[in-house]
């Protein structure tokens, strides 16, 4: 499983137990760390490779700034764009 090593990853090994019992006290799972995996395939040539690493950068840098079009469901842990919610 990814999760202990994104903790550890992250630094917070020694602090999972204790957060892992604040996330069943809260049940904020918007709190619990993700990640995404990227995949590079040997064909792709260094162009595309180029331009996703570009676009990771991107979203590293300014995904944040992109929150304000969400809400978050703290019930189903959905993160919906405003345009969309019903």
């Amino acid at each position: 499983c990814a999760g202990p090593y994104a903790q550890w990853l992250l630094g917070i090994a020694s602090l999972s137990e204790d957060f892992e019992q604040c996330l069943k006290r809260t049940a904020q799972e918007v709190l619990r760390p993700g990640f995404v995996r990227v995949g590079l395939h040997w064909a792709m040539s260094e162009e595309d490779v180029d331009a996703l690493i570009t676009a990771v950068q991107w979203v590293a840098d300014n995904g944040w700034r992109l929150l304000a079009a969400y809400t978050f469901d703290r019930e189903t842990g959905e993160w919906l764009h405003r345009l969309d919610v019903p």
